[in-house]
């Protein structure tokens, strides 16, 4: 693949699949960004999840414009779960709310902290029975649950999670995980009650 784009025939044929695996692997996003403009819809997303999975921010953001509206929700998914703080970034901005929020959940069950930390800012934890507390919990991730607890609606996510607790064992043991986390809330609040309530003891002057 000419990289340069040096001549006219370059600027004007349809790209395939595999000059874009060549000029990805490099990086080559001022290639990117002349090729895109004569690829068809369907070379980039598969463009753009090639991107996605070598985690190229850069790529990304030229590719994402031209993106399939389904494949972004998709593919933000997958960065969130990889832990691909930038191509989280980049994809988020083309994503819905609640697109962001299955994303957090995807990050949440996979333990990627500092994707969580980042989309908790970019939605709102509390969306669909606090979808990442539950994640978090189905996934045993518990420094995230921990993280995400306060942000959540713990009792919402117990009562999602009940509904398929009888068949599925996993959404057994996220309630017990949940129900933990309200335990430990639970007597620290109980520590601070009893801590802020007892005086120290006046010593008195011999």
């Amino acid at each position: 693949m000419n990289t340069n784009l040096s001549s006219e025939h370059d600027l004007h044929a349809t790209p395939t699949m595999a000059e874009w695996e060549t000029l990805i692997a490099c990086n080559n996003v001022d290639a990117a960004s002349a090729l895109v403009h004569t690829t068809p819809v369907e070379t980039v997303g598969e463009a753009l999840g090639w991107a996605v999975n070598r985690n190229k921010p850069e790529i990304v953001a030229v590719l994402a414009p031209y993106a399939d509206r389904g494949d972004l929700s998709v593919f933000l998914g997958a960065a969130a779960e990889w832990g691909f703080l930038g191509c989280v970034q980049v994809l988020k901005e083309f994503c819905s709310e609640e697109e962001r929020v299955y994303a957090l959940g995807d990050a949440a069950y996979d333990g990627q902290m500092e994707v969580v930390v980042y989309l908790v800012t970019q939605c709102d934890p509390k969306t669909y029975q606090s979808f990442g507390l539950q994640m978090a919990c189905l996934g045993n991730q518990m420094e995230i649950a921990q993280y995400l607890y306060p942000l959540s609606n713990p009792q919402e996510a117990i009562a999602d999670l009940l509904k398929l607790a009888p068949q599925n064992s996993e959404a057994r043991e996220a309630v017990a995980r949940i129900e933990h986390l309200n335990n430990v809330a639970q007597n620290a609040c109980l520590r601070a009650e009893l801590s802020g309530s007892i005086k120290p003891a006046r010593v008195s002057k011999i």
